[in-house]
């Protein structure tokens, strides 16, 4: 599996970015690699909601369906996804407050296919 970890901080509380972090509409405005969200399943603020990213990587578009694991709001949640060609990741993103913004960790381990 590989790994990566990536921080920043968002000139927004916490509660602001939470918010728009966990709505899945929202994603293509921030997340440069999702062209579109659909599917989306249940509240993506609790364990059990689904939702599917196409997402454009090396100029392709793939399909990631993701599944909420773990959830403490508005501090971190974990969630873990698989490709339609086995591919799978698992990634934990945290939201700290610092100074008068928030600091978002992202901490994905992931696997592209078998």
């Amino acid at each position: 599996m590989s790994h990566v970890r990536h921080s920043i901080h968002i000139d927004a509380p916490p509660a602001a970015v939470w918010a728009i972090g966990r709505d899945p509409e929202r994603m293509p405005e921030w997340n440069t690699t999702v062209v579109s969200v659909k599917d989306a399943e249940g509240p993506l603020d609790k364990p059990g909601g689904r939702f599917t990213v196409v997402s454009k990587i090396a100029g392709r578009p793939l399909e990631i369906t993701w599944q909420i694991d773990e959830v403490e709001t508005p501090r971190y949640f974990v969630a873990t996804a698989t490709t339609p060609l086995g591919g799978s990741a698992r990634q934990r993103v945290d939201y700290e407050p610092d100074g008068s913004g928030t600091r978002v960790t992202i901490d994905m381990e992931y696997d592209v296919a078998p």
